[in-house]
């Protein structure tokens, strides 16, 4: 199957050839009719690709810190390595991704082979997920609406985050993507809306959704312009959309809001406050992680464990769930927020549109109807048995396995990979003082059938070496034992 990355060290956009992801019990794998490529994040992370190592350096201030104290202690020539390991080792693209589900793992419940669904995926002919990150689409919304979902969410919960209420003024500063859909979500919920940015283009839309606009780049003050309209006041909520490296946007929501107001950062800005506003109007500011509760919670996100419904209203599937509500009683409307439409195939095209065009607000890639036959496994080259060759195998690929050991490992072109299985690694277990937990066995086991696909054809022998906790033994020794009954 296709899978688009970007290189970071040079910004290079690319299709790799990759395997078909293997089915785990709580997986769902679905096979991709469109994704949404985001102006703001995705234009960013071309830029960040694209810039001098210098450029990085500065852009990245925190990670140059990082990068000092790893030489103090790793060496200048290993610091380096892991450097260059991290800008030449390609990243995914995209987090909004609509297709049909074509597998289903034996622990899923609440969806069923062909529906329809949205998901935080990358752009990929086929993507897996998990049943906390996707939701089914509603009839009446086509594949193409859909595909704003994630987005759409990410603005979701900033509103939820700045807890507004009917009748409500908000200031939306910044109307890209994520601050066009902010207005149309807060306009259902019966907001008055003030809106701004320096794009008259973009202002001009969200006129047409239904806010009252200002242009930044005008000589006006914003000040009075507020003012105008909450009987000077202020507004009730400022939602900051933006992305920017300055602190205006954080400057001009401190002057336009009103004594305990409430600022919430959606986009990126510099976080510098003057503390008089702070001190004198005592607003509240908060920064907006993502579509919700659960986000980066791996209980939640990868076992599927549901926080409580009456104590975690809203979570980020039911912010899902609520943005395509929205969009199915057209309260959510897309047509004016597509720029454009590329093949997949021609992904290039579409990134480097995105690149030369500053108006662009979002871009579908749209997968082809009629799919080529997709392989379990990525064919590198063919191969006969030959007992002279060495036998290699590794459990775990971090860093160093990754720089270091799987390299060689692709050299040797092993026929097969022996798993000894070390449970006394377990955290309980009383010889090896390792921290792993149960979980972490089938974790390890799944990532070496992965090699064992790439590399070996799927040949895989599993030896039991030890565990000396009878418990941690039993625990483990599932979990190894589900993922190779897993592996397919």
């Amino acid at each position: 199957m296709k899978k688009l990355v970007q290189y970071l060290n040079n910004g290079k956009i690319e299709l790799l050839d990759c395997p078909k992801p293997s089915l785990g019990s709580k997986d769902i794998i679905t096979e991709t009719s469109c994704s949404l490529i985001s102006s703001g994040t995705e234009r960013m992370l071309l830029d960040f690709g694209k810039s001098s190592f210098i450029q990085k350096a500065i852009k990245e201030k925190e990670r140059v810190n990082d990068v000092i104290n790893k030489i103090k202690t790793d060496g200048l020539f290993s610091t380096i390595e892991a450097v260059n390991y991290k800008l030449n080792n390609p990243i995914p693209l995209g987090y909004s991704n609509v297709g049909r589900i074509i597998q289903l793992g034996s622990n899923v419940k609440g969806y069923h082979i062909g529906d329809r669904v949205v998901s935080n995926s990358s752009h990929s002919e086929i993507a897996l997920t998990r049943k906390n990150l996707c939701s089914l689409i509603p009839k009446n919304v086509s594949d193409e609406t859909a595909s704003f979902t994630v987005i759409g969410s990410i603005a979701l919960h900033g509103i939820r985050l700045a807890n507004v209420n009917i009748g409500d003024t908000v200031a939306v500063v910044g109307t890209g993507l994520i601050g066009l859909l902010t207005i149309q979500i807060l306009k259902a919920n019966g907001c008055e809306i003030l809106a701004f940015d320096i794009n008259q283009d973009r202002l001009n839309l969200s006129e047409k959704f239904g806010a009252h606009i200002f242009n930044l780049s005008g000589e006006s003050s914003p000040e009075d312009f507020v003012n105008n309209y909450t009987n000077k006041f202020g507004v009730d909520k400022t939602i900051i959309t933006a992305s920017t490296k300055s602190n205006h946007p954080i400057k001009l929501s401190s002057k336009i809001t009103r004594k305990r107001g409430k600022i919430i950062l959606v986009g990126v800005a510099d976080i510098h406050f003057d503390r008089s506003d702070l001190y004198e109007k005592e607003i509240t500011f908060q920064v907006s992680c993502s579509y919700g509760p659960g986000r980066y919670d791996e209980v939640y996100e990868k076992e599927g464990i549901d926080y409580p419904y009456s104590y975690v209203r809203w979570t980020e599937k039911r912010n899902f769930d609520s943005v395509l509500k929205l969009m199915s009683d057209k309260k959510i409307v897309t047509d004016d927020l597509l720029s454009k439409k590329y093949d997949f195939f021609n992904s290039s095209d579409a990134y480097n549109s995105l690149l030369d065009n500053n108006n662009i607000i979002s871009i579908l890639l749209e997968y082809p109807k009629e799919k080529n036959k997709i392989l379990d496994t990525l064919q590198l080259e063919d191969k006969s048995y030959n007992n002279e060759k060495p036998i290699v195998s590794v459990v775990g690929s971090g860093n160093y396995a990754t720089r270091t050991i799987i390299p060689n490992l692709k050299k040797f072109s092993p026929d097969i990979i022996f798993i000894s299985a070390g449970f006394d690694a377990h955290k309980d277990d009383p010889l090896a003082q390792f921290q792993l937990k149960s979980k972490d066995f089938y974790d390890l086991t799944k990532r070496t059938l992965e090699l064992s696909k790439l590399y070996c054809d799927g040949k895989v022998v599993s030896i039991l070496e030890g565990g000396y906790d009878l418990n941690a033994l039993q625990e483990s020794s599932e979990m190894h034992v589900n993922a190779l009954l897993e592996f397919n």
